[in-house]
């Protein structure tokens, strides 16, 4: 064997050496590494998901125990005689009339057990139809009275006709409750007062009744109210001059007072040479000499819609 056969021998030994050894190093040295790794990796997420169950749980929980001071009781019968009570003296407080509150059959809500497997019950669902006759003023006053109950409820379905040209309303609700298995009142509604609303207050609310949507009346009043003229007396005090109703009947408004209108709001709060900023309903109109309030919140909405038009 020459020198060169042994040269190339041994280098061929030792690009042997280094591949087996590379080869070697990588499965007894990095694979383990990057298996120990992987497995690290996947322990940090299964003790996320465990701690984030666990956070939910405990939320769940507080929910859940937040709900029971709200639910019915558990007692099925007690449940729905008591809470259907409570509906009927709502309508008597609000003075409805032909006021009535039918009970259906209450309806078991069930999920499996994670360890049996069974159907585990949750709660049970009250449904009530409730139904009257009574103003705006009366079915306003029953929905706040109705939200500020401290229950687990909602109205699913609401109907409202107008009658004797939207004096008068037929009302029909569709009203759903329920109650926890877990509550531990037997047959004692809550007494508690929810948060519901955005204004705690009945008072807030008047501008519906106001406004009423129903009434015939309040659509066409704004349509027979005109700014005739503008004076100062002698002591530059102005006054705003307006002709209302069908008959033309004049009224003499300052600064600050309000004209009696049907089914809305009207205040007059600056008084200017050839216009009046008045408020209507909440919304402030610039009204000119000669014109009505009708044809000035037209042409205010007009813009509005335009001006929200070119927006887009």
């Amino acid at each position: 064997m020459n020198t060169r056969t042994k040269f190339l021998l041994a280098a061929l030994a030792v690009v042997g050496v280094g591949v087996f050894g590379d080869q070697g190093y990588r499965r007894l040295v990095e694979e383990p590494a990057q298996k120990r790794e992987r497995e690290a990796s996947k322990l940090d997420q299964q003790i996320k998901e465990a701690e984030d169950t666990i956070f939910r749980s405990a939320a769940a929980a507080d929910e859940l125990l937040a709900l029971e001071q709200y639910s019915l009781p558990y007692d099925e019968e007690l449940a729905r005689a008591h809470y259907q009570d409570w509906l009927l003296t709502l309508v008597e407080k609000v003075d409805l009339q032909q006021g009535s509150v039918d009970a259906g059959t209450p309806v078991t809500v069930s999920i499996k057990d994670r360890n049996t497997r069974k159907p585990k019950e949750v709660f049970k669902r009250y449904l009530f139809s409730l139904r009257g006759r009574g103003t705006l003023r009366q079915v306003t006053r029953l929905l706040y009275e109705f939200y500020q109950g401290g229950h687990l409820h909602k109205i699913r379905t609401m109907a409202l006709n107008p009658i004797a040209g939207g004096k008068q309303l037929d009302v029909t609700m569709g009203i759903e409750a329920l109650g926890l298995t877990r509550c531990e009142r037997e047959g004692e509604l809550s007494t508690a007062v929810a948060n519901r609303l955005a204004f705690d207050n009945l008072e807030s609310y008047e501008t519906i009744v106001r406004r009423n949507l129903f009434s015939q009346e309040g659509v066409s009043a704004l349509r027979d109210v005109m700014l005739t003229a503008i004076t100062f007396d002698r002591s530059g005090t102005p006054g705003a001059w307006f002709s209302a109703g069908s008959n033309a009947q004049t009224y003499v408004v300052h600064r600050g007072e309000s004209l009696g209108i049907t089914s809305h709001h009207v205040e007059v709060i600056d008084i200017q040479p050839q216009l009046v900023l008045i408020e209507v309903d909440g919304d402030v109109l610039r009204l000119s000499l000669g014109r009505t309030i009708h044809e000035t919140l037209a042409a205010s909405t007009s813009a509005s819609e335009a001006s929200t038009t070119v927006v887009r």
